[in-house]
């Protein structure tokens, strides 16, 4: 098993992805549109709901991250994801000091 940090941080950057990357908003725009018009608590809204939400997608992406490190590729896809939320983290402090 990994580190509990690089865990977190892979989990962190794979939620990214998710919910707030460009990258990915195709896909939660197709949902949204699949989603249009059913009824709050649906099983096609709270797959939208979970899509666009932190919190939410975090739980499947952290359980993703876990089922991963089960295999040496996974932790090789892991490993690649927590390195780019410290990229990300460290270009946030630096633009913190630099304003």
């Amino acid at each position: 098993m990994l580190n509990p940090l690089v865990l977190a941080l892979a989990t962190h950057r794979l939620t990214q992805l998710v919910v707030e990357d460009d990258i990915t908003r195709p896909v939660r725009m197709r949902v949204a549109q699949w989603a249009q018009g059913h009824e709050e608590f649906s099983f096609r809204e709270r797959v939208d709901f979970a899509l666009n939400c932190g919190a939410c997608a975090s739980v499947y992406t952290g359980a993703v991250v876990l089922a991963l490190d089960q295999f040496a590729a996974g932790r090789v896809l892991i490993r690649v994801l927590a390195a780019s939320q410290s990229a990300l983290l460290v270009k946030a402090g630096i633009t913190k000091l630099e304003a």
